[in-house]
């Protein structure tokens, strides 16, 4: 019956919706006050400038403490975990260590290439 009062083009909305005063379970409409924003033009919000930073954030690596992606720091890292790892018996971590880590200790350059490789991209 309620499909055919929808459906019925001489009915208005009065008929379809419930009459004032009746309790709807839709929560009460209050209008939303912007605080504290100003008003931005469609520039401000699609703007060259702004989808070229939003990009760059996107895209850049968040880094907390730069310092660590030095090559410096990162071979000083290695060295150490190195000494750390050698005392270690297990198969896998001496393969680890003799295919890996020394190669990459006693090749700087190729220790540069690889932090290079992980770091920069």
């Amino acid at each position: 019956m309620a499909i055919n009062k929808i459906l019925n083009s001489s009915v208005g909305i009065d008929g379809v919706l419930p009459p004032a005063g009746q309790e709807t379970h839709l929560p009460d409409a209050s209008e939303f006050v912007s605080v504290g924003h100003s008003a931005k033009s469609l520039d401000d919000l699609f703007g060259q400038d702004l989808q070229h930073q939003s990009l760059l954030n996107a895209l850049a690596p968040k880094m907390d403490r730069p310092e660590q992606y030095e090559p410096t720091h990162i071979g000083r890292c290695m060295d150490q975990s190195l000494d750390k790892l050698r005392y270690i018996s297990n198969a896998q971590v001496r393969e680890l260590v003799d295919e890996v880590l020394q190669p990459l200790a006693d090749n700087r350059q190729l220790l540069k290439i690889y932090t290079g490789m992980m770091v920069g991209g």
